[in-house]
């Protein structure tokens, strides 16, 4: 009676550009679609997009 159902759609593409040996930068983008169903919440669908953008220094 209160057995919860999931489905979780999501597509990440992401580029990492390294210019010299000592820096990197990563940025990545994540699309994602989610269903999360139970006797509490019938139709709960969360959808939404994420940018991440990372700098990183090597040493």
């Amino acid at each position: 009676m209160d057995a919860r159902s999931y489905t979780v759609n999501e597509l990440e593409i992401g580029l990492e550009w390294q210019p010299i040996k000592n820096f990197e930068f990563v940025a990545m983008y994540t699309m994602s679609e989610r269903r999360f169903e139970d006797a509490v919440l019938k139709d709960n669908k969360q959808k939404g997009n994420l940018l991440r953008l990372q700098a990183q220094f090597n040493f």
